[in-house]
């Protein structure tokens, strides 16, 4: 579950997730689990 400082960068209530998006050579992003979709090429 996020830190209160996460909670106030994302604007998201107690209670929810945040999603880590890692990739190589970059920053891992966070994202509020409540507004985002994943979408993936499962043949990648």
């Amino acid at each position: 579950m996020p830190t209160d400082p996460e909670r106030r960068t994302h604007g998201i209530s107690e209670g929810v997730p945040i999603l880590v998006i890692t990739e190589p050579g970059e920053e891992p992003r966070l994202l509020p689990a409540d507004r985002t979709i994943l979408e993936f090429d499962p043949e990648k």
